[in-house]
């Protein structure tokens, strides 16, 4: 049986009726507990479900740049090593859904995706360049980590438009592109 479950602030109920943009964008899970982004009013908060409703958390959200290219403002998300690892474009961690820490992949780099495939996190990454004869296109590249901190490059190729996702498969990666 369907039903709603509330988000409660300062131990209130969430009053929305008086907002114009309300949403909740999307769910996390670290260390199997769950997570939802709510944004109310340009206020982007985090809540935390405790079993039998939604208690605000965070501003986490707050406090990060966002370089998504579409309208969701989480690209993609991963749970990683006992972190929470998302893009907004940019590449972020948590360990508590307090604090988020940029990760720095290079200048002009955009994540468009993340997966987990056998314990090892890989990025999907886009960066527009000029070539020299003055045309647009992007240099799409996949990044890998063992262990969350260090990524390293494994290929990259050009195409005319960003790669959007990615998957894995029989030996062989799949991208979206668009």
């Amino acid at each position: 049986e369907w039903q709603p479950i509330y988000l409660y602030k300062d131990g209130k109920l969430c009053e929305t009726d008086k907002s114009e943009h309300i949403r909740v964008y999307d769910f996390f899970t670290l260390d199997d507990t769950l997570y939802a982004y709510f944004y109310v009013n340009d206020q982007k908060e985090i809540y935390r479900f405790d079993g039998d409703k939604f208690v605000y958390h965070s501003d986490m959200l707050s406090n990060v740049n966002f370089r998504a290219n579409t309208y969701n403002h989480i690209c993609q998300k991963a749970e990683f090593k006992g972190k929470q690892y998302f893009s907004t474009g940019l590449l972020y961690k948590t360990d508590d859904m307090k604090n988020a820490e940029n990760i720095e992949l290079g200048d002009n780099v955009t994540v468009t995706d993340i997966k987990v495939i056998n314990n090892t996190l890989y990025l999907l990454c886009n960066k527009k360049i000029v070539t020299d004869d003055k045309n647009e296109e992007f240099r799409v590249s996949v990044m890998k980590s063992k262990n969350g901190k260090r990524f390293t490059e494994i290929f990259y190729f050009s195409y005319p438009v960003g790669a959007l996702c990615f998957t894995y498969s029989n030996h062989h990666f799949y991208f979206g592109m668009g």
